[in-house]
C-alpha cells in the first residue's frame, strides 16, 4: 500500500479537484518507476537527492514533505 505520507498528498489532490498523475515508485526494486527515477526528479528541481516520497512537481516547482505538497495543493484550487 500507500505510505500515510504519499497518502496525505493524495487525499489532498484528489480533494482539491485539480488534474494530476500519481506515478508509484518501487523503493526497494527495479521495476517501473524506481527510486534512482525519483531522486533524478528531486535533483532536477533543485533538491537533494534522498529518494523521499511523497514528491510534488508543478511545472518547474518540485516540493517534497507532505505537509508542504498538501499546503501546496490546497493552495492550487481555484487558482
Amino acid at each position: 500500500g500507500m505510505c500515510p505520507f504519499a497518502q496525505r498528498t493524495a487525499i489532498a489532490l484528489e480533494q482539491s479537484g485539480l488534474a494530476h498523475e500519481t506515478v508509484e515508485v518501487d523503493l526497494y526494486g527495479s521495476r517501473g518507476f524506481t527510486k534512482k527515477d525519483l531522486k533524478a526528479v528531486e535533483v532536477a528541481g533543485g533538491l537533494s537527492p534522498k529518494g523521499y516520497i511523497p514528491v510534488l512537481t508543478i511545472d518547474d516547482e518540485v516540493l517534497r514533505e507532505s505537509s508542504v505538497c498538501v499546503e501546496r495543493a490546497c493552495a492550487g484550487v481555484g487558482a
